[in-house]
């Protein structure tokens, strides 16, 4: 394929920003210049030497739905789903893929190890004027069908690419047994009047991804003011800056100080009630640990003493 094919192909497809973009593909397909060189400025219009602002992305809108705090997602993209049918093909509409001819398009999501599956969002453009159906079946590893349901939906008919999203029965979300994987499926027209833009699925339970902070940051310092007295309970509000909307949990380094007596320390997230294990077991020394601890959607966790003492919580890493 010459050189303009390949560009004229990829701006079609909305794969380069801009006719600089696309001279810089041209140069570096002909060996005229390296990546590195036809990247010389950052995204925020600085050069690449320096760093670019964390948030700088020429994204200004999607109609994906805010995430839900504790969940972690998976995506799948346009080009992800593939024909069940061998005589058809996906085929490129402008705002996704649609089968051609007629077929269903499906994709793979893997389930990791424990997760639960909450919730699927679909993103379709359906203008044909019929609904079609959206399909969430499991692939069981020696099966050759896929008849376990969890969730199935209904794209209507519209003027623009939309977002189509479910809540899974607590009946259907597993966990599952290793190996099993999400199939997301579509039916479709075999015309461009329907096309599938992606699809997205929202985990619970042992799918978390740490993110460790740049630096740690403390939530609580009971030295500004009292220390937590003997068997009460102190709540404290993990910061929306620390703790985004999808966190899952929070990793906490605990230190104990200035202790009346030997005693222990149980941090737990609010609204459940207190365990009967212990955090940190401590002295009237200067002692610390780690310890994770879930998240709830008010992001406020309990800290519970036994004996008068004076608690540091600094935030260190992140879970989904």
């Amino acid at each position: 394929m010459s050189v303009s094919a390949r560009t004229t192909e990829f701006d079609r497809r909305g794969l380069f920003l801009g006719a600089g973009a696309i001279a810089a593909g041209a140069a570096i397909a002909l060996g005229e210049a390296s990546p590195v060189a036809a990247a010389e400025t950052a995204p925020d219009g600085r050069g690449a030497g320096t760093d670019a602002a964390p948030d700088a992305t020429p994204v200004t809108a999607t109609i994906a739905s805010a995430p839900v705090t504790g969940r972690v997602y998976r995506h799948a993209t346009m080009f992800d789903f593939f024909s069940e049918y061998a005589s058809a093909q996906p085929a490129w509409g402008g705002y996704g893929v649609y089968s051609s001819p007629s077929s269903y398009l499906w994709t793979s999501i893997e389930i990791p190890a424990g997760a639960l599956i909450r919730d699927i969002e679909w993103y379709v453009y359906n203008t044909s004027g019929t609904n079609y159906p959206l399909w969430a079946r499991l692939w069981v590893p020696g099966s050759g069908t896929l008849n376990t349901p969890v969730l199935d939906l209904t794209a209507t008919s519209g003027s623009d690419v939309r977002a189509f999203r479910g809540t899974v029965p607590s009946s259907n979300y597993g966990p599952f047994p290793p190996g099993v994987k999400l199939m997301l499926g579509v039916g479709t027209s075999g015309s461009f009047n329907l096309q599938v833009n992606g699809a997205r699925v929202g985990f619970s339970r042992g799918a978390g991804e740490v993110g460790m902070l740049s630096a740690p940051e403390r939530i609580l310092d009971t030295r500004s003011g009292n220390r937590i007295g003997s068997g009460s309970t102190r709540t404290v509000k993990v910061p929306a800056a620390v703790a985004p909307t999808g966190t899952s949990a929070v990793l906490l380094k605990v230190t104990a100080l200035s202790a009346t007596g030997s005693g222990a320390l149980t941090i737990y997230p609010s609204g459940v009630t207190r365990p009967g294990s212990t955090s940190l077991n401590f002295t009237t020394s200067t002692i610390g640990t780690t310890v994770l601890v879930r998240v709830p959607s008010d992001r406020k966790l309990k800290v519970y003493t036994s004996k008068t003492v004076h608690v540091l919580l600094d935030a260190i890493a992140t879970i989904g």
